[in-house]
């Protein structure tokens, strides 16, 4: 399935807000980024196998966050290889492969970062309004793409990767048009 490559999908409670905060600002302390960039970090919040993106693999490292799980299943079937990421401004994540699942995105602060996607490394850039807090985006990283940061305020942020969503009424409302 192809799905829009943008598009705000639901308005994020403040109990989901606040905890994704707290939980991050703990990560952020206590564990090592995956990726080890000085302007760009990852952590991951299940443990996985990153080769495959298996979203049969994936198990939570802290059971705290199924009340993530719990909110997103009105939505999604499955969430996994769920992370948290903070972009330095004025660092950007280069163009890189496309993924093999779109993601969800949740803001943990205002920021002006956009992603840039493209359908091939000769086709038109499509950008992404900035992401607002409180809310949750659907992002088709299955498309090349990089995250632009345009000042200097720094881009926190909770992401997942998932299989399906949960209806079909999701399904058409988020997929591309014939």
């Amino acid at each position: 399935m192809s799905y829009k490559s943008f598009a705000e999908l639901c308005d994020v409670p403040d109990e989901i807000l606040d905890f994704l905060n707290y939980k991050f600002d703990i990560i952020k302390k206590s564990q090592i980024s995956t990726n080890g960039s000085k302007g760009y970090m990852q952590w991951q919040n299940q443990i996985e196998n990153v080769i495959t993106e298996n979203p049969n693999e994936n198990v939570w490292k802290d059971n705290d966050f199924k009340i993530v799980d719990d909110f997103f299943s009105q939505y999604v079937s499955k969430i996994f290889r769920f992370r948290f990421s903070l972009l330095m401004a004025p660092f950007n994540v280069e163009w890189h492969e496309p993924h093999v699942y779109p993601r969800i995105h949740i803001p943990l602060n205002n920021n002006d970062a956009v992603f840039q996607l493209k359908e091939s490394i000769d086709s038109a850039i499509i950008e992404t309004p900035s992401m607002v807090y409180g809310k949750a985006y659907l992002v088709d990283v299955t498309l090349l793409h990089r995250v632009v940061s345009k000042n200097s305020k720094t881009r926190k942020n909770a992401f997942f990767c998932f299989d399906n969503f949960v209806t079909p009424e999701l399904e058409e409302k988020y997929k591309l048009s014939p």
